[in-house]
């Protein structure tokens, strides 16, 4: 593999870690949008995760955080790291709800969604409250089902690691 494309593939795998680190220090006011990174994961709406799949994916994405760190985000983006199965994949978030890891839309890193509103509910917001209260469980919320404007339950469940932050996977019910 050529030097170029390690260093790009290195720079999408720690692109996460380095925002949540920068928001450790800085004001949420003082995010910026990270550079853009492309994905090579595809998802498949033909073959969905259950809720069932949701929770246990976003209970193995605590215990890694909690074992690595937050050199464990890296994972979540990786095509052979786990996380990446069916249409599912694992998003992370702080406390505040700014987002810190999506492996599918880069663009959300660094930017605070606590107020984010989607088809009149708050999702980010309950999600922060359910992992700050309760450390882990479910979010519903609707959300257009893949391939249709028609909107569907869909559930993200969501549990905080010992880093600080929580991490959710989501699925239609």
């Amino acid at each position: 593999m050529p030097v170029i494309k390690k260093l790009v593939i290195t720079a999408g795998l720690l692109l996460p870690v380095a925002v949540y680190a920068n928001e450790q220090s800085r004001s949420f006011s003082e995010f910026k949008q990270p550079h853009q990174i492309s994905n090579t994961f595809r998802v498949s709406f033909a073959d969905m995760l259950t809720p069932d799949d949701a929770k246990s994916m976003s209970q193995r994405a605590a215990e890694l955080i909690n074992q690595k760190g937050t050199l464990g985000i890296s994972d979540f983006s990786r095509t052979d790291g786990g996380f990446l199965m069916k249409d599912g994949y694992v998003f992370c978030m702080s406390m505040k709800a700014v987002m810190i890891s999506h492996p599918i839309r880069n663009q959300l890193v660094g930017q605070n969604l606590y107020h984010y509103q989607r088809y009149g509910q708050p999702f980010f917001k309950q999600m922060v409250e359910v992992a700050d209260r309760d450390g882990e469980g479910w979010v519903e919320y609707r959300w257009p089902y893949p391939g249709t404007s028609e909107l569907r339950l869909k559930m993200s469940y969501v549990v905080k690691n010992e880093a600080g932050f929580f991490c959710g996977v989501s699925a239609f019910k």
